[in-house]
């Protein structure tokens, strides 16, 4: 005899852990679209260039034949786009970048930063939802960790300055993440993007691609992107002799006592080591130091993977993560360039069983949590608007090596938690393209 199905079926069931992350979850998510809204949406469509202005000056005069580093045509050039004048920070774009921006310089100069933005922020959004995908990530985890990078404050910062490290950051996780998917062309696109829109974040493409069996390829778009740039700076060469000269006066002037000097006032808006060494020993560290402590570093995470390439998505994904890290740690980085750490928050969320233990698990979830909070800056300018009685507070080390350097210290928080519990060892999703 056959049995009947009921009228009204069972209610489904629900993991007791879905049941009660419900809630938190819930208030992460208006917590994540109001900061994305109010400290990031509407800050970007506020006038002005910002960081996006001497970029998009310099790929105007490029292709008009014009020398794009110099500040009196950089201005020029700023007015007849109608930007601001007093948006003209000196120059210091590799002359690739122009061939990388050449679609958004024949475009006004609001359309054009918005539109770049708006680009950015949505490939960097697909690439974490494809990289999820490959991974098997899935569950509040997954929800978390995509509601962390909503809320994270270096996104908000790059939408604001409309600092190209988005559009760098965005082409190398979107283009990692179509590779590994099968869908090369796009792939290699979006990744030569990255290596001539800010050399410093999209160079971690190729390591990537040669840890990640991908050696031929790995070789081919390094001579692409050498000789695109070599391009550039022939054509630069020809039609403006006086580049070069102004290339190197700009960089004079900022790494002397400009914004990117570890010296500087401002210099807590970088997250590097060399600045964080700067202000706690009055002295930089030297870059072959820190590029010595970065390639130990990788060395040391991914001893397993430079012996075989990795079988699964997961673990090609944990060799972009360390990757990230390690690229962070060497030379001149502002909270903006923090963008890189996506996959490894993702890698976090792929595996209950990454990293292995419960420790290594809470330390991550708060070393993520914590670049939800404001950027150097906003301590920085709370600190002069507290009043009189206050002012020592402002003037303490755990305000000013702590508050306003506290995105430093979460980058080199990281290190250790790599370190102690090898995630490399760990087991990883059986997930593969």
């Amino acid at each position: 005899m056959p049995t009947l199905s009921p009228a009204h079926p069972p209610p489904s069931r629900r993991s007791p852990a879905a049941v009660h992350l419900r809630w938190p979850l819930l208030v992460l998510a208006g917590l994540a679209l109001a900061l994305f809204f109010f400290r990031g949406a509407t800050r970007t469509v506020a006038p002005g260039l910002r960081d996006f202005a001497p970029p998009y000056a310099g790929a105007r005069l490029f292709w008009q034949g014009a020398d794009p580093y110099a500040p009196d045509a950089v201005r020029r050039e700023l007015s007849r786009a109608g930007a601001g004048l007093d948006e003209a920070p000196p120059a210091l774009y590799p002359p690739g970048a122009f061939l990388a921006l050449a679609p958004f310089a024949v475009l006004p100069a609001e359309p054009a930063k918005l539109l770049f933005v708006a680009a950015s922020v949505a490939a960097w959004l697909f690439g974490l939802v494809a990289w999820s995908r490959l991974v098997g990530a899935a569950g509040p985890g997954l929800v978390a960790v995509i509601l962390v990078a909503l809320a994270c404050a270096p996104l908000h910062t790059a939408m604001m300055v409309a600092n190209p490290a988005i559009g760098a950051a965005a082409s190398l996780l979107l283009g990692t993440a179509l590779w590994r998917g099968g869908r090369s062309v796009a792939a290699l696109t979006l990744l030569l993007l990255a290596l001539l829109l800010k050399p410093q974040l999209g160079l971690l493409a190729v390591p990537w691609l040669w840890l990640d069996g991908a050696r031929r390829v790995a070789v081919r778009l390094s001579v692409a992107a050498l000789l695109l740039h070599a391009l550039a700076f022939t054509r630069l060469g020809v039609a403006a002799p006086s580049f070069l000269a102004s290339w190197r006066g700009n960089f004079a002037a900022e790494a002397g006592e400009g914004s990117i000097s570890a010296a500087h006032q401002l210099s807590f808006h970088r997250i590097d080591p060399s600045a964080l060494f700067q202000s706690l020993f009055a002295r930089e560290l030297p870059v072959a130091v820190s590029l010595a402590l970065a390639a130990g570093l990788a060395t040391w995470l991914l001893r397993d993977r430079l012996r075989r390439p990795p079988q699964s998505a997961a673990a090609s994904l944990e060799i972009l993560a360390v990757g990230a890290v390690c690229a962070l740690l060497v030379g001149y980085h502002r909270a903006y360039d923090a963008l890189l750490l996506a996959p490894l928050w993702l890698r976090f969320a792929a595996s209950p069983a990454w990293p292995a233990t419960r420790t290594a698990r809470v330390g991550f979830a708060i070393v993520g949590l914590l670049w939800v909070l404001p950027g150097g800056g906003f301590w920085w300018m709370l600190g002069r608007r507290l009043p009189e009685s206050l002012e020592a507070l402002a003037a303490h080390p755990l305000w000013t090596l702590g508050l306003q350097r506290h995105q430093a210290w979460l980058l080199v928080a990281t290190v250790p938690l790599l370190l102690l519990f090898r995630p490399s060892a760990a087991p990883c999703s059986p997930s593969s393209s």
